[in-house]
């Protein structure tokens, strides 16, 4: 990619600096040489050959639909499906190299042009990590939540309350709630809790806590898979592909988790578990940003 010219280009429509995406998809296509393009609409955008479209919940899809037309190569990132709702239809043109989304699907697990990867973390959220007043191997607290109430979280933050009182709980209203921490704040609250309960996302299991919670090199602790989706041996292998037994706490239950979590402390193996679990997380990062690098070179 000699020039600037004959380099893809990343194509983002609307608000690209979102609390939650930019800076990950940074972290992604840190291996390839990409110019980046936010426009706050694409309508009558020029057509760029070898063109990446960063899109969520349809925004871009009739630039898709241009770029089909107009026969360029391209790719798509999809950011935002929990509901596994959004058509795909780019997958059966031949000009569409490739398609990543966050959010495992089943009925896409096997389409050779489609990969998944994790949603990441909050927009800045990795800056701050390592950065607070966090004592390197000392945490305040043995877990600690911030976030709304919805799907399974009263029954997680209950069980854990019932065994490890006195941590600390954050409710907000809704996700992205403007009273939310920012991304320091929300970073130095994860680097000081050895583990991180990740219940239920909203339709989904997934959600941006696991993520967080790695890069912070704390202990996520979450189960295999929600009511919605059952995936045999959990949700988080359609994710982490190939990955064998997970280094972090994911059980069916609630209780289960809480009697896991103890026996982490009792048995003194917190440290071995963040150590497994530092080296899970730079393993995937470093894995999705080869396959980043490995797509984008087919446009």
């Amino acid at each position: 990619m000699g020039s600037a010219s004959m380099k893809p280009t990343v194509v983002w429509e609307g608000p690209a600096g979102l609390d939650w995406g930019r800076s990950w998809m940074e972290c992604m296509l840190q291996r390839v040489d990409v110019n980046y393009k936010f426009v706050k609409t694409t309508k009558n955008l020029q057509s760029y050959d070898k063109c990446i479209v960063v899109t969520n919940t349809s925004a871009s899809y009739d630039y898709i639909e241009q770029l089909q037309e107009d026969k360029k190569s391209f790719g798509v990132v999809l950011l935002s499906d929990e509901c596994l709702v959004e058509p795909m239809f780019y997958l059966e043109d031949p000009n569409c190299k490739f398609a990543a989304r966050t959010y495992f699907h089943p009925g896409y697990y096997e389409h050779p042009k489609v990969f998944v990867f994790g949603l990441g973390y909050k927009q800045d959220f990795e800056k701050y990590i390592g950065n607070t007043s966090v004592v390197p191997g000392r945490r305040a607290f043995d877990w600690s939540f911030a976030g709304s109430l919805k799907m399974d979280r009263s029954e997680c933050l209950r069980v854990l309350n019932e065994n490890f009182p006195k941590n600390p709980v954050f409710i907000f209203e809704k996700f992205n709630d403007p009273k939310h921490f920012n991304a320091e704040g929300y970073a130095r609250l994860v680097e000081s809790s050895t583990f991180i309960p990740c219940p239920q996302g909203g339709a989904i299991l997934d959600s941006f806590r696991i993520y967080e919670a790695l890069e912070a090199n704390s202990i996520p602790v979450t189960l295999k898979n929600s009511s919605s989706m059952k995936i045999e041996p959990s949700y988080w292998h359609g994710v982490f592909v190939g990955a064998g037994t997970l280094p972090f706490v994911c059980t069916d239950t609630w209780e289960e988790a809480a009697t896991e979590m103890k026996r982490i402390r009792d048995n003194n193996e917190i440290s071995k578990v963040r150590r497994q679990c530092k080296h899970f997380w730079e393993f995937y990062v470093a894995l999705w940003q080869k396959e980043f690098e490995k797509r984008i070179a087919l446009l």
